[in-house]
């Protein structure tokens, strides 16, 4: 009986390792389930034992690996593009309307250099996020021509980091409103240059908020897109090929009486104190079904991955 329900659990797993939500992925099991469990009373009316009426429902099914295909769910990878689009619209806006205030004002006050450096700051970091966002789309188009081995369920309930997350996105998304009405009344009494270079400003502070909130928006559970490919691990925002993982560890949290895990890893080029590559990538751990934290170990180990325990 036991050896049965581990034949069904695994087939159903099967089905399910195109699905990117732990939520769906139950749905289409619990109607498979049911379907199975009819062929099996079937079975078992027509004089068969419990484990062969199992083996012959399973036969009746069909290959778990062509009905997966038929159930996987699609990337989306004009996401990504979106984003390489938005930051580089919003860094466009935020260079003109700096290069147009120090044309204005002096650039040689101290004002004016402190302007400068955040400029380039700013300007550098976004650079590098477009580029590293073009090699993932690049990397995302040739594995996309190989078969994935699953895609990582991951599940609707916001752990700690995304909750924070949605806080400090709904107080910048504050600040942006203010100082769109702020920028709408200055344009509507443009009266002077003093104005019109606070007007620059509030551009400017206006950019760097939205580019704040582009940034933040990484922990949205909407961009935790994480497939598993021979090679390695692909992310929204960042490829870790399994020979650049030195170590990796499982966290848990319960949320609303549920078990949900999430999951760290370190680089051989950084420690585990500095929260690994993955969250310099992608900032946010990879949340992970409960079915498939097993699955992941198993991964781990054959890639000869060691685990860390905190």
């Amino acid at each position: 009986m036991n050896s049965g329900k581990k034949s069904i659990e695994s087939f159903l797993q099967s089905v399910c390792r195109f699905i990117s939500t732990e939520e769906k992925a139950k749905d289409i099991q619990d109607e498979l389930r049911d379907h199975i469990c009819s062929y099996i009373e079937e079975y078992t009316k027509d004089g068969m034992n419990n484990e062969d009426a199992t083996i012959m429902a399973l036969k009746q099914m069909g290959d778990p690996y062509v009905l997966s295909k038929m159930y996987k769910e699609k990337t989306y990878k004009a996401n990504r593009l979106f984003r390489i689009f938005s930051i580089a619209l919003i860094l466009a806006i935020f260079i003109i309307s700096d290069f147009v205030y120090l044309s204005i004002n002096s650039y040689k006050s101290l004002e004016g250099i402190l302007s400068i450096i955040i400029s380039i700051t700013i300007t550098c970091q976004c650079v590098t996020e477009i580029i590293d966002f073009i090699r993932i789309c690049k990397k995302d188009g040739e594995l996309s021509k190989k078969d994935p081995i699953f895609y990582i369920q991951s599940y609707k309930q916001s752990i700690w980091e995304e909750r924070v997350a949605k806080y400090i996105q709904l107080i910048f998304l504050a600040i942006c409103f203010i100082l769109l009405i702020s920028l709408i009344v200055k344009f509507s009494k443009m009266e002077s240059i003093e104005t019109l270079l606070s007007s620059l400003l509030t551009i400017n502070i206006l950019s760097l908020m939205l580019l704040m909130m582009m940034s933040i928006s990484i922990f949205n559970p909407k961009r935790k897109n994480t497939i598993v490919y021979d090679e390695g691990i692909l992310m929204f925002s960042a490829f870790v090929p399994w020979d650049s993982i030195g170590g990796y560890m499982w966290s848990k949290e319960t949320i609303k009486g549920k078990d949900c895990y999430s999951l760290e890893f370190s680089t051989k080029k950084t420690s585990i104190l500095k929260k690994s590559s993955l969250i310099s990538a992608d900032r946010a751990p990879i949340k992970v079904s409960s079915s498939q934290v097993s699955l992941m170990n198993e991964l781990f180990r054959k890639n000869n991955i060691e685990e860390i325990r905190r």
